[in-house]
């Protein structure tokens, strides 16, 4: 549908296509330019609907001039002449259309566009003299605003009989549809789709349909299973087809080559179910691939832990894995067999199948490609665990990544107060107050700091600084924290430390944990030099803010 001369996408008419509309305009461009003022159209008996009216609606639109659409009868069911019969169609008055030199020079057919459609085999000798009639009159005459023809041939007509009637080659409907053209067409239909199965769905449908639009508006009318599918409903169908030809519309080209319909090949089980298979794989072959990494970079650490890894396979050779990325879905099942969600494990199961139909092309089990795209979709609710680049949907306005990094009793809290406004600081202690109601809590922290990183990611990914006021004494704990940001997002090491007289004297709680100090204190020193060297990280800045010793 047009809107302001622009297309949506959405809601697309066929005509609009790409190719269609290619084909319309190169219709309108022949009628412009033919001094004869008549354009034969060469169509097979499958040819989309509307197309007559698409061409009246062009010719009005783009054109300004006045469109008649007529089917003529044969001679057997009206006694009016050619010439009449078109005037007739167009409201002249009786009487005032005697020969074809009255119906060329006549006032009231002036700019005007005939769409004849179509004559009748059996007729055409007599519509082949009007147009003879018609072309020697017009070019005697000399009227530029005389009548033009668009003329559908009879296709049991002789090509050479048609060419002498209307004087030069037809335009043919040929290679006038791309996959592109179809593609779009039934997404328009369908919805954009986004999902595995429908993604599929769609692909299938516009490759069963291949230029005919009437196909694609019923197979997108049906379950997705069956659109997945379709070769039940098409067979149901009942259609009975001839030998495959351009002619009867079963055979185009597409792809540069000649492509026969998916109709004709419904009594051909292999070659159908290969068309079908094209289809699937065209979608889930790269998908496969893309839930493959997913699980890859969710469960990098685990999958890393039993590498290196070497496959031995029948033939003698051997493949050697030392990277998690290598891992292919076999083996990424393997490891993982006993550390996942039963979900998950069925969704790496499952696309142990499908990539096993695809490889040996065989069309996919709609209930399994299904099964496997909810589950996908559980995980791409998660962006972050899909992409391969993280942040890469983060603005970029100067939000940066502080962390304040030293022993319990320091005086990070302090310095956060003193120093960051602009900023949001997270504090690992406000957070374990907020959900256990104690700053004394022992065991696992692995929650605290799981709430800590959400919030500082969500805050990140709006643009905002974030302060993450916690120990990070661990180098593992400080790259879970720089990990939050793309390579481009700046981070800040800050050190703090105050001597240990300090610490005691301020100790509060810490002090009801015998050796706590002392402890952070031996780890935050084994991990100085790592520290002051930024963990060895391009994007970090490392600012040393440590008191050294007591002040005099």
């Amino acid at each position: 549908m047009r809107a302001a001369g622009v297309i949506d996408w959405a809601h697309v008419d066929w005509w609009d296509l790409p190719g269609p509309s290619r084909f319309l305009m190169r219709a309108i461009a022949r009628i412009a330019s033919d001094e004869g003022g008549i354009v034969g159209l060469s169509l097979p008996e499958r040819r989309p609907s509307g197309l007559m009216d698409a061409l009246a609606k062009k010719l009005e639109a783009e054109r300004a001039l006045r469109v008649a659409v007529v089917q003529p009868q044969a001679a057997a069911h009206s006694a009016r002449s050619p010439a009449h019969a078109l005037a007739a169609a167009a409201g002249a008055e009786p009487g005032s259309i005697r020969s074809t030199a009255d119906f060329v020079r006549s006032r009231e057919l002036a700019d005007m566009v005939f769409i004849v459609d179509a004559v009748p085999a059996e007729d055409w000798g007599r519509w082949g003299l009007f147009f003879r009639s018609f072309r020697a009159e017009r070019a005697r005459l000399g009227r530029i605003t005389a009548p033009s023809l668009l003329v559908v041939a009879p296709r049991q007509i002789p090509t050479a009989e048609i060419l002498s009637a209307l004087g030069r080659d037809q335009l043919t409907w040929r290679h006038a549809v791309s996959r592109g053209d179809m593609q779009l067409y039934v997404e328009s239909l369908l919805g954009r789709p986004s999902g595995l199965a429908e993604r599929t769905a769609a692909a299938t449908v516009a490759e069963a349909a291949c230029w005919d639009p009437a196909i694609a508006t019923h197979l997108a009318s049906l379950p997705l299973e069956d659109q997945i599918d379709p070769r039940g409903k098409l067979a149901a169908l009942g259609l009975t087809l001839g030998y495959p030809s351009w002619a009867n519309g079963l055979i185009d080209m597409m792809d540069g080559t000649p492509h026969t319909h998916t109709l004709a090949l419904l009594g051909e089980p292999e070659r159908l179910a290969r068309r079908i298979w094209r289809a699937h794989v065209s979608v889930v072959f790269a998908v496969v691939e893309q839930i493959r990494q997913a699980f890859v970079r969710m469960y990098f650490d685990l999958l890393a832990s039993n590498l290196p890894h070497t496959k031995s396979f029948q033939n003698g050779v051997q493949r050697h894995y030392d990277d998690p990325m290598q891992l292919e879905v076999n083996e990424v099942t393997y490891f993982l067999r006993d550390h996942i969600a039963g979900w998950e494990k069925d969704l790496l199961w499952n696309l142990k199948t499908l990539r096993m139909s695809m490889a040996h092309m065989e069309p996919a089990d709609p209930t399994i490609l299904i099964s496997a795209s909810r589950a996908w979709d559980r995980i791409v609710a998660n962006i972050d665990d899909v992409a391969d680049v993280q942040g890469w949907d983060w603005p970029r306005c100067g939000q940066r990544l502080v962390l304040l990094v030293g022993p319990s009793g320091a005086g990070k809290t302090t310095y956060a107060a003193a120093n960051f406004v602009d900023e949001t600081v997270l504090s690992s202690d406000a957070i374990r107050e907020e959900l256990y109601g104690s700053l004394g809590m022992t065991g696992s922290q692995e929650h605290v700091f799981a709430v800590l990183r959400g919030r500082a990611r969500d805050l990140l990914a709006a643009g905002r600084s974030v302060v993450v006021d916690a120990t990070n004494l661990r180098r593992e704990d400080r790259l879970a924290n720089v990990n939050l940001v793309p390579d481009d997002i700046p981070v800040e090491y800050i050190l703090i430390d105050r001597p240990m007289g300090q610490k005691k004297r301020d100790g509060g709680w810490r002090l009801e944990r015998p050796g706590l100090l002392d402890g952070h204190a031996r780890s935050f020193q084994a991990e100085l030099t790592a520290l002051l060297a930024g963990d060895g990280l391009m994007n970090v800045t490392v600012i040393d803010k440590r008191i050294l010793e007591d002040a005099k």
